[in-house]
């Protein structure tokens, strides 16, 4: 499967990323084994915009199949706190290498440590683990 890494956009992919997680959540069962769109929201409209003041530009990115759907996408939500979604569809162990590696390259300014949280993954970084949830005071 061949997939493409790019940073977010504009508003179109504003939409299309929420249209991605309410997908993405329902095929995990109502799993919160990625963000729900309220999530999203927040994070758009208050973190970035009045605490963080990052770009959604410079910060999210996604990557996407040949025909121009959402894989996957990358986003920090607070200092040191990188969130990792994957569609189930798409979701393997070299495109969870990969989201990792670019977050690691992205958001830290250290590049010889990984960042402090990788909020919705297991002890061993993975995304499909059963306990898992993106809310980190679980």
């Amino acid at each position: 499967m061949n997939l493409t890494l790019r940073l977010y956009r504009d508003e179109e992919d504003y939409w299309r990323i929420r249209a991605f997680l309410r997908e993405v959540y329902l095929l995990n069962n109502r799993l919160e084994k990625s963000w729900q769109v309220y999530r999203f929201d927040y994070c758009r409209w208050h973190v970035f915009m009045n605490i963080s003041h990052n770009k959604l530009e410079e910060a999210v990115a996604l990557w996407e199949t040949a025909d121009g759907r959402v894989a996957g996408v990358v986003n920090p939500e607070g200092t040191g706190e990188i969130f990792i979604q994957a569609h189930p569809g798409y979701q393997t162990p070299e495109l969870e290498e990969e989201m990792i590696e670019f977050a690691e390259k992205t958001y830290t300014k250290n590049r010889t440590q990984r960042p402090a949280h990788f909020a919705n993954m297991d002890s061993r970084g993975r995304l499909d683990s059963p306990k898992h949830s993106t809310c980190p005071w679980l």
